[in-house]
């Protein structure tokens, strides 16, 4: 079962969305798509949400490598997403005085 803030990658026929789940209705989520992925080539993108079957939805782990961080933090903030740069910022802060 997927919940609103969690990271999911929707496998279509062509490409892979890789995004979060904004809201949840029954058997669909809406995604905010962040990153296309086709032949191995990712796009990021900054497209409006859109509504997916449960079924075509897989979780992805909530392992950050510490070297994503930045990316991630630059993506919360494309988004405008303060709470997610703040949890962002504070596992880079951690990872920092390790």
């Amino acid at each position: 079962m997927v919940r609103v803030g969690d990271w999911v990658k929707v496998c279509l026929k062509d490409y892979d969305v890789i995004g979060f789940v904004i809201a949840t209705y029954g058997y669909s989520a809406v995604i905010q798509k962040t990153i296309y992925v086709r032949d191995g080539i990712i796009m990021i993108t900054r497209e409006d949400p859109v509504k997916y079957s449960l079924g075509l939805l897989k979780p992805i782990p909530e392992t950050i490598h510490p070297d994503d961080l930045p990316v991630l933090i630059d993506m919360a903030l494309d988004h405008y997403d303060r709470e997610w740069f703040e949890e962002l910022t504070r596992k880079k802060n951690v990872h920092k005085k390790r």
